[in-house]
This record gives C-alpha cells, structure tokens and sequence, in this order.
C-alpha cells in the first residue's frame, strides 16, 4: 500500500519543527530572564552568571523539543493519513 511521500518522511517534520520552536521559545524566556534579573539571579556587579543561563536555556529548550517533536510528527502523520484516505475513498473523480 503506498501512502505517498508525506506519510515516509513524517519523521523529518517533527524534529525540524521542534527546533525551531525550541529555540525561539528558549530564545525569548532565557532573554527576558536575564534581562528582567528578577532578584539579581542571573547578574550582579561582577557580570553576568553564565552557568546559570544556559542552565535556564537548557530547561526551556529540552521539554519543549520534546513536547513539540511529538505533537508535530503526530498532527503531521494524523493530517497526512487523513488526506490520503479523503483522495482514495470520497474525492470526486
């Protein structure tokens, strides 16, 4: 049974998608972190902890990734399979 090329590399949509999002989303709360400074965590007066910010980057970008990863490669298998049976089965030929 041939599902298309879609379905074969569904593999692909997920990772790259949850790059992306990982590292913006990481991107933008690691920033306002450090740039917020809530209770001069992240910097103080001799400059700014960077073991404490990439600890932070860390524990934004790993759980979303993975949150991401699956959510995308299963809506992108879910809307792929369910166009593969609209075309074969109720399309009008």
């Amino acid at each position: 049974m041939n599902l298309g090329t879609g379905v074969r590399k569904f593999w692909l949509f997920g990772p790259v998608a949850g790059l992306l999002v990982a590292f913006v989303v990481t991107a933008i709360f690691t920033t306002l972190d450090v740039v917020r400074n809530y209770g001069e965590v992240f910097r103080d007066a001799s400059g700014i902890r960077w073991l404490l910010v990439y600890e932070t980057a860390a524990s934004w970008f790993l759980p979303t990734f993975l949150y991401v990863l699956v959510v995308a490669s299963a809506g992108h298998l879910l809307f792929t399979g369910l166009s593969v049976i609209y075309k074969r089965y109720l399309s009008v030929k």
